[in-house]
Formats: C-alpha cells, sequence, structure tokens
C-alpha cells in the first residue's frame, strides 16, 4: 500500500504550549504507523529536540504567529510550495492559522487536501480564516464559535477531543529529590499552574487569590511553569518568595506529583491540556467557567469552576478543597476516570486516520 506523505505545520514548539504537547503526542502516535510518511515544520521552541526520537522528517519556516507583513508571506509560500513539491506532500495538516492560509494558497497550486485542527476561540481574519477542506475543533465550544463566527460549513467541522497519554507516576525518593530542589517542605500545600503566565489564563486571578489565602495559610506555595507574556505579572512573582517559578522543561509532568490542586481560572479557554493532565495524575482541578473547560468539567462531581475574574469566588474555593480533603480526592478520582473514557489515544487516531484516508 502506498503512504501519504503528510505535512504538520505548528509554531512556537514549547513544552509549556498545550498546542505542542498534543502535536508532540500527536507525531508520536501517527509515527507508528507504516501508512504513513510524516514531515513537521516549525519556526522555533524549547522542546524541538523531543521529536528527535520518531520516524519523522523536521524542517523550519521563517513565520511568526501574527505576522502581516506581505513580502513575508510571499516568501513562506513559495517556501512551502517547493518544500511540498519536493516531498510530494498529499495532505498538510495545520495547527495555527497563519500556517493554515499558507497551506491554502498553496493547495490552489498543487493537489494537496488540507486539515487544520482549531485549538482557541479565536477572533479577526474572518475572511481568510478555516478555508481547510476538513477542520477539526478540540471542543464543541470552538465548533460553535466557528460556525456561529466564522461562518464555516458545519459538515466539514468534526469535534475531536484532543488525546491525552498516560504517564508514569514519579516515585517517592524522585518526589523528595524534586521537593528539596525547589524548596517545599511536607507540611506545605501546593497549588499548581502550568501554560502561559498571562492575563488570558488568569494568572494575575490566581496570584491575587493566593497572596489572600497566605494570611491563613502560612504553608501555602504556588507552583508556576510557564513563559511569562506580561512584564507585571512576572515582577510580582519574582517578588514573592512564596512563588516557586519553574522554566519549562521536559519534566513538566513530574510537577503535578508534587502538587494538592492543580488550576487554571482562564478567562478564554477553548480546550486545555493541563486539565487533561491534571487528571491523569488524579490531581484535583479547578478551572474558569468558559469554553471547553465549562464544557468539559461538571462542577462539583469531577472539578470545581470558578467565575473568571473573580478573585472571590477563586479563593473559596481553593479554601474549600484544602478543608474538605474528602470532596477533594472524589473530584480528582472522577476526572481521572472521564480523562481515561472521553480522551482516548486509539479512538482519536483511528478517527483522523478515517479523515486523512477520505
Amino acid at each position: 500500500m502506498k503512504k501519504l506523505n503528510i505535512l504538520h505545520i505548528s509554531p512556537d514548539f514549547n513544552y509549556s504550549c498545550g498546542v505542542s504537547k498534543y502535536v508532540f503526542q500527536l507525531l508520536e502516535e501517527l509515527s507508528k504507523r507504516d501508512e504513513l510518511h510524516l514531515f513537521f515544520l516549525t519556526n522555533k521552541g524549547d522542546s524541538i529536540n523531543r521529536l528527535s526520537g520518531l520516524n519523522v522528517k523536521i524542517d523550519f519556516l521563517n513565520f511568526e504567529r501574527e505576522n502581516k507583513n506581505p513580502f513575508k508571506f510571499v516568501l513562506n509560500y513559495f517556501f512551502l510550495l517547493k518544500f511540498c513539491m519536493k516531498n510530494k506532500i498529499e495532505i498538510i495538516h495545520t495547527h495555527h492559522r497563519y500556517p493554515e492560509l499558507l497551506a491554502y494558497f498553496v493547495s490552489m497550486s498543487l493537489k494537496i487536501k488540507t486539515i487544520t485542527t482549531v485549538h482557541s476561540l479565536v477572533d479577526g481574519w474572518k475572511f481568510i480564516s478555516f478555508k481547510s477542506d476538513k477542520i477539526i475543533a478540540v471542543s464543541n465550544a470552538v465548533k460553535k464559535h466557528l460556525i456561529q463566527n466564522y461562518r464555516v460549513n458545519s459538515e466539514k467541522v468534526f469535534q475531536l477531543y484532543n488525546f491525552v497519554k498516560s504517564s508514569n507516576n514519579i516515585s517517592q525518593g524522585e518526589r523528595r529529590i524534586l521537593k528539596q530542589k525547589i524548596g517545599i517542605e511536607n507540611n506545605n500545600k501546593v497549588l499548581l499552574f502550568i501554560g502561559r503566565i498571562c492575563y488570558i489564563k488568569g494568572c494575575d486571578i490566581l496570584i491575587s487569590a493566593f497572596e489572600k489565602l497566605l494570611v491563613e495559610n502560612p504553608l501555602l506555595k504556588l507552583i508556576m511553569i510557564g513563559n511569562f507574556e506580561s512584564f507585571k505579572i512576572k515582577d510580582i512573582v519574582q517578588k514573592n518568595n512564596k512563588i516557586i517559578y519553574i522554566s519549562p522543561t521536559n519534566e513538566i509532568l513530574s510537577y503535578y506529583y508534587l502538587s494538592d490542586i492543580v488550576i487554571l481560572p482562564s478567562r478564554i479557554d477553548s480546550f486545555p491540556f493541563v486539565m487533561l493532565e491534571a487528571g491523569l495524575a488524579k490531581k484535583t482541578f479547578i478551572g474558569g467557567k468558559t469554553g471547553g473547560i465549562a464544557e468539559f468539567i461538571d462542577d462539583g462531581v469531577d472539578g470545581l469552576l470558578v467565575e473568571p475574574g473573580s478573585v472571590n469566588d477563586l479563593e473559596e474555593k481553593i479554601q474549600t478543597l484544602m478543608d474538605n480533603q474528602a470532596l477533594s480526592n472524589s473530584l480528582a478520582n472522577k476526572l481521572h476516570s472521564k480523562v481515561m473514557k472521553f480522551t482516548n489515544s486509539g479512538y482519536y487516531i483511528s478517527k483522523l486516520i478515517e479523515i486523512y484516508e477520505s
């Protein structure tokens, strides 16, 4: 059987980026399929080395996420056109709107089919976005947004929750070493945030709630892992010795097992990987009542939801969990069961292969 030559394109391939985590796991699974020949283009990132062991041809395209320079776009177009011709690409699968637009123009010149996975609730670029032959929405919230706001034909949109792969728990000895390394004692309660450290993810709300909780809970600690997108938040984090900042590394998953509560109080969020990884690690999750978080989390059953932008609501929910370990354990176990049921890699890959083959 002839192999399908498939090109994936995704920008800023970083450890703390949920889309990058998804793309890595997707390429890892697809590279096991004999019927596929995989290529990957990105611009930059701190986690590119994790692709080195995969059967994927990696190259670089010089672009930025929101680049509006027409001259740069033309250069990128010709680079992608030549790349596809040289490697006989048959399907381009993009994970951001800029490469999706490039792929659309290339598909008009070559007999190439296009697919895009939409990971975010976006705005703008209404007349030049989501022109791919098939579109995968990571949540029903994203699918609804595409149909209502971008007038995308519902027949070409598929809703598939991102899958998450099981990871090995770390040993007690490894936990002890990691705790010593970052200054956590056994009597500390630990909150964990992973992701882009910015306003959209509610980091300002999280820090404010944390500072209020410290008054009655001096043994509380907050771990924040990610890339700063706000100088104001960065300054606050650096001045608070109760907040432990960690640069993104390939050890990110280990920090789930040091935490008591995983928190992502987003103002807008499509379907965050952190939510799935918290469930996988059997950790209690608090998320913003928005988008794919509110769609996936059954409030009070398998997690807690907070009103976006509400410091008091987040403070109260965290305190509730610290005061009620039985509730916290119940939420964590039920989220684990849900994640294992609804974000299965085997199901996801089989559905994606069906789309490719169609």
